[in-house]
């Protein structure tokens, strides 16, 4: 989240001032594009009454809630400011969880949709399920963007097979690049492994996962011969990417998740589980582990196939890049 933050006000237009109030693992304290930033206390009630009265000491013209909690705190604490809400996808789009706990989820983005000025979202199923919640609230498409920072080049035909060719080798690195949470399933992910071992006993694979989080799933990746990297920076994760060879994200339900543009954004040949936020895209679907394990075999054993991929993936980086996010956020503070 604090990626998409941050990029958001490095390519909002100069004469805007960004005030920042945050929870989480990642300090701003090192980002300079921050007027004023300040940490939420702990407990919920808290936490509104956090959001009154930084809104009444800084008095800003607009409010950004990224995130549910976000959207939830400023929605409830604040009536006289327009809030803006991104929800970086939407709870209720969680299948795992009980039909009862799905519905609460949807009654309290309804109910908290009538102090919504405008809602910011990532994709067509996310805009969709916005116009269901409150089909008087204006949507705005925000083009997500990497994180890394990278101004994406088309390579020619041959640029791209001599860069794959030099990647190739005896091993293959596969990556998946998110927190350890339900949502981005790393147990779906472990399935994934199983059935490629068993499927391609004769190829040699190393398996990541980038990232960090619940200690009990980290240590059944770890089991199953999974690398945890644990928290790294932008540049150490360009780094591992770097010496990917096929990027698969696991994740049950996204927005528009940034760790797919980051591999995309270094020509990393990348599959991703079919799930309603890449309808309509130009991605590589797979719909479920066993698809996964069988295209990730494919995938290892051809050159051809990676090439192929790559030219068909990057018809996304047309469309999700800093020049049309920049048009976009011009759009949201103009509201």
């Amino acid at each position: 989240m604090s990626k998409a933050i941050n990029t958001f006000t490095e390519l909002a237009p100069g004469d805007v001032e960004h005030y920042l109030l945050w929870t989480g693992e990642d300090s701003p304290e090192y980002q300079n594009n921050f007027s004023v930033t300040r940490s939420f206390s702990d407990g919920t009630l808290s936490r509104i009454q956090d959001v009154r009265r930084f809104a009444r000491s800084v008095q800003p013209d607009l409010i950004l809630a990224h995130s549910s909690w976000a959207g939830f705190y400023a929605r409830l604490g604040i009536k006289d400011i327009p809030v803006i809400y991104q929800p970086h996808c939407y709870v209720f789009e969680d299948k795992s969880r009980s039909l009862l706990s799905r519905g609460v989820f949807y009654a309290a983005e309804k109910v908290l949709s009538l102090n919504t000025k405008a809602t910011v979202v990532l994709s067509p199923r996310e805009n969709k399920l916005s116009r269901s919640l409150n089909p008087l609230v204006s949507t705005i498409m925000l083009p997500n963007v990497n994180s890394l920072g990278i101004v994406y080049q088309e390579k020619t035909d041959k640029e791209l097979e001599n860069f794959i060719a030099g990647k190739s080798g005896q091993r293959t690195t596969i990556s998946m690049l998110g927190r350890i949470t339900r949502q981005k399933d790393p147990h779906w992910f472990l399935e994934a492994v199983k059935i490629y071992r068993r499927a391609f006993p004769q190829q040699q694979a190393d398996f990541l996962w980038i990232g960090d989080g619940d200690e009990e799933t980290r240590k059944q990746l770890e089991e199953a011969g999974i690398t945890v990297t644990g928290w790294k920076n932008s540049s150490e994760i360009r780094q591992i990417l770097e010496g990917t060879d096929i990027y698969l994200h696991s994740a049950s339900y996204e927005g528009f998740p940034l760790a797919v543009l980051d591999a995309l954004s270094l020509d990393i040949p990348a599959l991703v589980r079919g799930i309603p936020a890449y309808e309509g895209t130009s991605l590589k679907l797979v719909s479920s582990p066993a698809e996964a394990a069988n295209q990730l075999g494919r995938l290892a054993e051809s050159n051809q196939e990676k090439i192929k991929l790559i030219k068909q993936q990057r018809q996304l980086m047309k469309t999700m890049n800093q020049e049309t996010q920049a048009e976009a956020i011009r759009k949201i503070l103009s509201h």
